[in-house]
């Protein structure tokens, strides 16, 4: 189980010197241990960076899923079954067959959540995920 064609990477990285100026209200009932307490009730000017977005296309590739961490979370009586997916690039299946770590890149996709009702096991499951990614839509299972 696998997956290829053609990938798409972005992420995004600080512009050196840019920033964008927000207005934040802070709200009145701020614990004394919160950072901004001195600021409660108060609108307040903040200068926050700004990001560009960085977007590298990778043809014809071979995506094969090096790992998965399955967990448990609970938030209040809520349960979610999580997993951590880790999957490697490679510049083609030939290249993955002659040397498994060898590969273009190494990525995790963090804290996905995993649906039983589908009635997949984890690793179809995290294939499933990484397909409906953004970047991922161009790739057909192999």
């Amino acid at each position: 189980m696998a997956l290829q064609g053609n990938w798409t990477y972005t992420t995004q990285e600080i512009e050196e010197g840019n920033f964008n100026t927000i207005s934040v209200t802070y709200p009145e009932d701020l614990s004394e241990n919160d950072p901004n307490y001195n600021f409660r009730g108060q609108t307040k000017d903040v200068e926050v960076p700004v990001y560009k977005e960085i977007t590298e296309t990778y043809t014809n590739v071979y995506i094969n899923i090096q790992s998965i961490h399955y967990w448990k979370s609970f938030q209040g009586q809520e349960k979610f079954d999580l997993m951590n997916i880790t999957y490697r690039v490679f510049a083609s299946k030939e290249s993955y067959l002659s040397n498994p770590n060898e590969y273009l890149l190494e990525k995790l996709s963090v804290a996905q959540h995993i649906d039983f009702s589908k009635k997949l096991n984890h690793m179809e499951q995290a294939y499933e995920i990484l397909k409906n990614t953004i970047g991922f839509q161009d790739l057909t299972s192999v």
